[in-house]
């Protein structure tokens, strides 16, 4: 049971930093770029290698493959709820029209590579 509270609550943090990185890079304008890519999974490693180091402290330096697997399957699908909220929210309340102007961008962006 301590294993499922520490992964939720590493779940939680992912997807609170991953909803915060994709903010501050919508806000500084690199939202569309492969920053954003960068950043998710640069989060994802980040997190999953400190929850491993909590585990194999709680497991006296020892870690189960199988522990590692599901903790990894519990974090992210928890950060990915976090994070799809968020965008839930974002687009229905803070800019409806973004799905639109991103269709946009890319329409444009490829119109331009071809």
């Amino acid at each position: 049971m301590d294993h499922l509270n520490t992964n939720i609550k590493w779940g939680i943090y992912l997807g609170l930093a991953v909803s915060a990185a994709t903010q501050i890079l919508t806000c500084m304008g690199l939202g569309l770029t492969n920053w954003f890519v960068f950043a998710t999974y640069a989060l994802v490693i980040l997190c999953l290698i400190l929850i491993f180091r909590i585990l194999k402290k709680q497991n006296q330096g020892k870690l189960k493959f199988s522990t590692a697997i599901i903790s990894t399957i519990i974090i992210v699908l928890v950060g990915r709820i976090i994070f799809q909220g968020y965008m839930w929210a974002y687009t229905n309340f803070v800019e409806p029209n973004w799905v639109n102007d991103v269709a946009e961008i890319w329409t444009n962006m490829l119109e331009e590579s071809i």
